[in-house]
């Protein structure tokens, strides 16, 4: 059973309609924004945090690594979703569920590979290591992020 918190999050993560990568994307006063409608995401966080989720990528997973440049574009997105996804979660008090968000984000493969291009690809490049430790990097720095902010 998926909380209601967790409904929210993931209602507001595939509502969002931004551009790929979030780095780039532009809204308003905002350089870099995941464009997600969540009041507790001031600008400054948002794009410290689409940044942050393009530039740790190539740490872990060079672009070059990747089978196809749709691959490193699908796990882009999937690495923003996990940390905007957490941070949300952990804001919202259930950073315990961020691990069923992975999961269900996980799911969204195959609609963003439609998506970005018309494409077939395996969703086996996305359970390696590197791949993981990227999403995991990422889900931390966004559970870490809404900590901080929390406590201010």
């Amino acid at each position: 059973m998926i909380i209601d918190e967790l409904k929210e999050t993931l209602t507001l993560l595939r509502g969002a309609g931004r551009n790929l990568p979030a780095h780039y994307t532009k809204s308003g006063n905002r350089s870099a924004t995941f464009c997600i409608e969540f009041e507790p995401l001031k600008e400054d966080l948002d794009t410290e945090m689409a940044h942050e989720s393009y530039y740790s990528l190539t740490r872990f997973v060079p672009v070059t690594n990747a089978p196809t440049d749709l691959h490193w574009r699908v796990l882009l997105k999937l690495g923003e979703d996990c940390m905007a996804g957490s941070f949300i979660l952990t804001t919202l008090g259930k950073p315990s569920d961020t691990f069923t968000l992975v999961r269900e984000l996980r799911k969204d493969i195959t609609s963003l590979v439609n998506e970005l291009a018309e494409e077939e690809i395996s969703d086996e490049w996305y359970t390696q290591k590197s791949s993981q430790d990227y999403l995991h990097y990422c889900m931390e720095y966004g559970t870490k992020r809404a900590l901080v902010f929390n406590m201010s």
